[in-house]
């Protein structure tokens, strides 16, 4: 019977599988790369495990990274509208606010100007 790896292992191999996909690797190389290079020696279907583990790790990531871009851009746009409006900017103050719906999905950027009024509720 085979040793199963330990839990510190398992994340190990997650993060070479990560930077593997990361540096554009298909999954024909991933294999590769860990049965001639790692040596892991472990069956295909065990890889291709690892593959979608470390594919969690990249969908989470891009997620987290998101929403930090979301929050930064919501919170400078906040900035431009406010100094805008306090200059008296209105017409800068106005395309700041129209941004902050776009990106609040308030309404649709690309629709009509009529139909703005329609706010979209998911």
């Amino acid at each position: 019977m085979k040793n199963k790896c330990t839990k510190e292992e398992k994340s190990r191999r997650i993060a070479v599988v990560f930077r593997l996909l990361i540096d554009g690797y298909l999954r024909h190389e991933i294999h590769h790369f860990i049965n001639n290079e790692e040596k892991w020696g472990i069956a295909e279907s065990s890889i291709d495990w690892y593959v979608r583990e470390a594919a969690k790790l990249y969908i989470d990531a891009t997620n987290n990274n998101a929403k930090i871009e979301l929050g930064k851009a919501l919170n400078r746009l906040t900035r431009i509208y406010n100094k805008s409006f306090k200059m008296q900017d209105y017409k800068t103050a106005i395309s700041a606010q129209k941004e902050i719906n776009c990106l609040m999905r308030l309404y649709d950027k690309d629709a009509n100007p009529a139909d703005r009024e329609k706010v979209i509720i998911d």
